[in-house]
């Protein structure tokens, strides 16, 4: 595994893919209005999470917007294209809806595991708030492992899962420094 120092200019990042997605998401100037409405949400320790989420939405443009598990919180968060949103009530990967086109999954609650990882045809991108827990964190460790799964990124307590058949595997863990 990389552990990467960066900065919001993404020195240190060598991956033209990771780079991009680092600059141009992660670390990207504010989303604008939209972004600008989360400042209000409570659970404050969330915030950052949910700010990650929308830009990664705006980032990867997904056909589909899946909320997993308990959707109380993050339906709040993309609740500017609802037309976009997918509730699957059980956080289990059977409960995923299928479909061609690119997805971003949130995951409110680690499911439990097993070897039937959906397989993308588009790029499509997980996020997995709460990896500072020991069942997301085994998740995401789950994750790193599996074949199916390309590249994995760790930043603000949240994993980012991207499933790019166009991709070597890779692993980071994003520390922000300014």
């Amino acid at each position: 595994m990389k552990v990467i120092h960066s900065n919001r200019r993404g020195a240190g990042i060598h991956s033209p893919y990771a780079y991009r997605l680092v600059t141009g998401a992660i670390f990207a100037p504010e989303a604008g209005a939209e972004e600008a409405a989360l400042r209000s949400l409570r659970p404050r320790r969330l915030r950052k999470q949910a700010m990650l989420a929308q830009r990664l939405a705006s980032f990867l443009k997904p056909r589909q917007v899946v909320i997993a598990g308990d959707s109380s919180f993050w339906s709040r968060v993309f609740n500017h294209i609802p037309e976009k949103i997918t509730f699957a009530e059980s956080s289990a990967f059977s409960a995923l809806p299928a479909g061609p086109g690119s997805q971003l999954v949130v995951w409110s609650e680690a499911p439990q595991l097993s070897a039937e990882i959906p397989q993308y045809g588009d790029v499509s991108f997980w996020i997995l708030p709460g990896t500072d827990r020991e069942p997301m964190a085994r998740f995401l460790a789950f994750l790193r492992e599996s074949p199916a799964v390309q590249v994995t990124l760790e930043v603000f307590r949240t994993g980012i899962v991207v499933f790019n058949g166009d991709l070597q595997k890779q692993d980071y863990i994003l520390h922000n420094r300014y």
